[in-house]
């Protein structure tokens, strides 16, 4: 390749990646806009991009229906313990493989990383229900072995 036509090249790899990051952050942008828009204008087809009044009471509307806070709260209180039981169990597991030697740690320590690599949400599945029994009861609900997870123990 020669030296005129790097620019070239360069120029057009950053127009897709700016292409890519656009159509990539369009769904933020449409769910941030459709808050502050009107029933009618969001089902309107051809679509409305802008609203034509800021329907900004549709957040005051949100917080009457539903409990924020509480939400919030439980949210922390959810992540702070997953965060100190991962803290105290890593801490613990890493302390057991870097000072002693047992029979299998090897082994045992790559059966550690290797759940760890797989995220807690590849574990979780939702019955389906063209799937299930016909005399089950189908819930909708997703099964997640969220203990199944060593970093979640």
């Amino acid at each position: 390749m020669s030296h005129r036509q790097q620019p070239l090249a360069s120029a057009i790899k950053y127009a897709v990646l700016v292409l890519g990051a656009v159509l990539m952050l369009l769904p933020f942008e449409w769910m941030v806009v459709a808050s502050l828009m009107a029933p009618n204008e969001i089902m309107a087809r051809p679509l409305v991009w802008l609203p034509a009044v800021l329907q900004f009471h549709n957040y005051a509307r949100l917080a009457e229906a539903i409990s924020l806070g509480r939400m919030y709260l439980n949210s922390l209180i959810v992540t702070t313990a997953i965060t100190l039981g991962i803290l105290v169990s890593s801490s613990l597991a890493g302390y057991g493989f870097a000072k002693f030697q047992f029979p299998g740690r090897d082994i045992l320590f790559l059966m550690v990383l290797a759940t760890i690599m797989i995220p807690c949400q590849t574990s979780c599945w939702t019955p389906r229900a063209s799937t299930a029994p016909a005399n089950s009861r189908f819930t909708g609900a997703s099964s997640c072995r969220w203990w199944a997870q060593p970093s979640v123990l």
